[in-house]
């Protein structure tokens, strides 16, 4: 099995063409019905025909084009992050053991994001791991939500050092924290014996599934960044589709993507602007963006857009496309490609 690097793909009505980087991604293109039946023609950007006569490795990127912060209609990297680390509330806490001489040392804790995007976790002072961190304050925090655990679910790890909280931030999270982890109040009952510090977050380490994204995010974007607002309904409106609606999923592959010999159809992550499909077949595995067309922020948006997508894609596969004459395209995005060997 080989992982092959692929340009980001547009598709629309009219023609059919694959583009790579920012500047071509900013335009959408419509492809006919015999684009729709061969399928998408994937061709070499200049630069890697370019790399390829003169015998240079492509860049990570280059392998990677799902990694690129430029593919149209998707959360951004640091928003993804975002939205992983705040879903999670319960992570592993990395430290370094003052007993094994360094040796990384991995325990469970709680915590909440503050509005930087900092944890903020209460801990026992007698605790192992709190004893790690007053000889060595590095520490990463990895987060994984049980709703997408696994290999293909989203994951992210927080790397930084611990610090104080004072007193006024104290004051601002403390209710939070203890809507979000009710047994706290207990534990804040006992003078001196548990305290809340935060961990200042220094670099973010983001995959987005297996042999998907996997990158560095810059900080100062995690920082800006806001959690999707269907974080929490996302999980179960995905397990959904994929359970309830097959039909409807293979018959939307027919009318926006082609006709493939299709094995496995399946939705992969939903946000507020569209929704990922992994589409397999017996020779590679494409990963597509189908966008929204309404703006979506709640979960009756995202079922109502997500009813219009699947009418809208069993009017095209059964020839009513006249109906849609006129109406802006939806946007569908190849970024992803694995060619089996």
């Amino acid at each position: 099995m080989a992982f092959v690097g692929c340009p980001i793909a547009v598709l629309g009505r009219g023609s059919s063409i694959a583009v790579s980087g920012k500047a071509q991604c900013e335009g959408l293109v419509g492809r006919s019905r015999a684009a729709r039946r061969c399928g998408l023609r994937m061709v070499a950007s200049q630069e890697q025909q370019h790399q390829q006569q003169v015998g240079e490795a492509p860049s990570m990127d280059e392998r990677q084009p799902f990694r690129s912060e430029q593919i149209p209609h998707r959360l951004s990297l640091g928003e993804r992050a975002r939205t992983v680390a705040h879903v999670c509330r319960t992570g592993t806490l990395c430290t370094a053991s003052v007993k094994h001489e360094g040796q990384p040392f991995g325990s469970h804790v709680d915590y909440i994001l503050n509005e930087q995007g900092q944890p903020v976790l209460l801990l026992a002072e007698s605790a192992t791991h709190t004893k790690n961190l007053r000889s060595n304050a590095k520490c990463s925090l990895y987060c994984q939500p049980l709703s997408n655990s696994g290999q293909g679910g989203g994951r992210c790890t927080l790397v930084g050092t611990l610090e104080a909280v004072s007193e006024e931030e104290i004051e601002e999270l403390r209710d939070t924290y203890i809507d979000t982890h009710p047994h706290a109040a207990q534990a804040l009952s006992v003078a001196d014996k548990f305290n809340f510090y935060k961990i200042g977050v220094k670099d973010i380490y983001f995959v987005g599934g297996f042999g998907v994204t996997a990158t560095w995010v810059d900080p100062a974007k995690f920082e800006s960044s806001e959690p999707d607002p269907l974080a929490f309904d996302a999980p179960e409106i995905v397990a959904s589709m994929n359970r309830d609606k097959r039909e409807e999923l293979a018959t939307l592959v027919k009318a926006f993507i082609g006709d493939v010999e299709l094995e496995q159809v399946s939705v992969m992550s939903l946000d507020r602007l569209g929704f990922d499909l992994r589409v397999r077949t017996s020779s590679e595995t494409k990963e597509y963006r189908i966008a929204f067309r309404e703006k979506v922020t709640t979960r009756f948006d995202v079922q109502s857009s997500l009813t219009k997508t699947l009418q809208e894609a069993w009017e095209r596969a059964n020839g009513f496309e006249d109906s849609w004459e006129g109406v802006e395209e939806r946007p569908v995005i190849m970024y992803y490609a694995n060619v089996r060997k």
